[in-house]
């Protein structure tokens, strides 16, 4: 029994360690900040400008994810500024407005292959900060923010090729600043932020469509409302987390949206607490998170997210599993996609204890959730000694 219990605990310490999970990285090179702007080009991430509680900063850095090394870059040529938006197209990266004193609506461009900067056409819309930005080919998309005087909802469009901006159909939601967006399959995704004029967050949640110009409600944030969080994509899914609330009370949740079944789901708390206004980016199938402020202090950590599917791949050792709901409320199937003789579901809590054990009739398992408590659990399914399925569900 002793050997079963140890095999069973290596199995299970394997599969937590394998994904989502945070991983610490060689800390930020540059002086502890928040509100700094970021993208990824390649194999490379990028964190410029920022805030001390003092100062704006203009340096610039690349973060080699072969090699976990900094390297300062070529300093943002525009003046020192916070709050800026960013992304990247192909192999030049972006950054535009901010506040350097004033609001700006400055727009540059970063060459990564000759480590220079290029002036590019003003931002088309009033001078912000705090605004939203992500790209979709060829295209940057810019709006929302804040000019300390009123909250914006405007909407635009970036031309790479002809450098030229043109508005596009209003934010769909109400104006604010702090927003967070990605793009995944060719639509953008925008939501939370805060008006602090009416003392009110945000946990709404649009998908912008370019082809036809429009905006389209989907799911709300699965955690609190909350602004100058975090985002990042890998894959087809997109993740938002740590922020802040209306408050300024910071906190360290992720949650992962799935533009196909419009769902969201926790993912692993961020590794290195509560954060607010922290840079992010992804490059290939990991995220990172690093700097901003935390209680006060402003940070210089970077951490590495590695999400469900890699190292070991959900639902798909051998078979294909359906779950259905997943999460579950008070019962859920397990559907295997084709029948097996003897199939045995293993479910565990995260401390790697067996809670529930089903036995299929052929290639479905009912699942009664009974007693037990609301959170993440592993589970396995095993067709003699040989494991056929593994994955997590979630009791809510």
């Amino acid at each position: 029994m002793k050997t079963k219990l140890l095999i069973l605990s290596i199995i299970i310490c394997s599969i937590i360690n394998a994904q989502n999970v945070w991983t610490p990285k060689a800390n930020f090179a540059g002086s502890g900040r928040q509100l700094a702007v970021s993208f990824s080009i390649g194999t490379k991430g990028y964190f410029g400008t920022g805030y001390n509680g003092s100062s704006n900063y203009d340096d610039f850095w690349e973060y080699d994810s072969n090699s976990n090394a900094w390297t300062q870059k070529a300093s943002y040529p525009g003046t020192p500024v916070r709050g800026a938006a960013g992304f990247s197209i192909g192999t030049k990266g972006y950054i535009g407005t901010g506040f350097n004193g004033t609001y700006t609506k400055e727009f540059w461009e970063y060459d990564q292959s000759t480590n220079n900067w290029t002036a590019k056409a003003n931002f088309g819309g009033p001078a912000r900060y705090f605004a939203t930005a992500f790209s979709i080919g060829t295209k940057g998309y810019l709006g929302l923010g804040y000019d300390n005087v009123t909250f914006k909802n405007d909407f635009w469009e970036w031309d790479q090729a002809t450098n030229i901006w043109t508005q596009k159909s209003n934010f769909a939601g109400s104006v604010r600043s702090g927003a967070k967006g990605f793009s995944i399959g060719g639509k953008g995704y925008i939501g939370l932020g805060s008006n602090v004029s009416l003392n009110q967050a945000y946990s709404d949640f649009f998908e912008y469509d370019p082809s036809s110009n429009l905006w389209t409600t989907k799911a709300n944030y699965g955690g609190n409302a909350r602004t100058h969080a975090s985002s990042f994509v890998i894959g087809n899914h997109g993740y938002i987390g740590a922020g802040s609330n209306i408050s300024g009370a910071a906190y360290n949740d992720f949650w992962m949206y799935n533009p196909t079944t419009n769902a969201w789901t926790p993912a692993a708390n961020f590794g290195g607490g509560v954060r607010s206004g922290a840079p992010c980016f992804s490059i290939g199938s990991y995220g990172y998170v690093g700097t901003g402020i935390n209680g006060g202090t402003y940070t210089t950590d970077f951490w590495q997210y590695t999400p469900q599917d890699v190292g070991i791949a959900e639902h798909s050792l051998v078979n294909h599993v359906l779950i259905y709901p997943n999460p579950i409320v008070n019962q859920s199937v397990f559907s295997l996609n084709n029948e097996l003789k003897n199939a045995t579901l293993k479910i565990y809590n995260l401390q790697g204890k067996e809670v529930k054990t089903q036995v299929f009739e052929g290639k479905e398992v009912v699942v009664e959730r009974e007693s037990l408590a609301n959170g993440i659990y592993l589970y396995q399914i095993i067709e003699g000694n040989k494991k056929i399925a593994a994955g997590k569900i979630i009791f809510e």
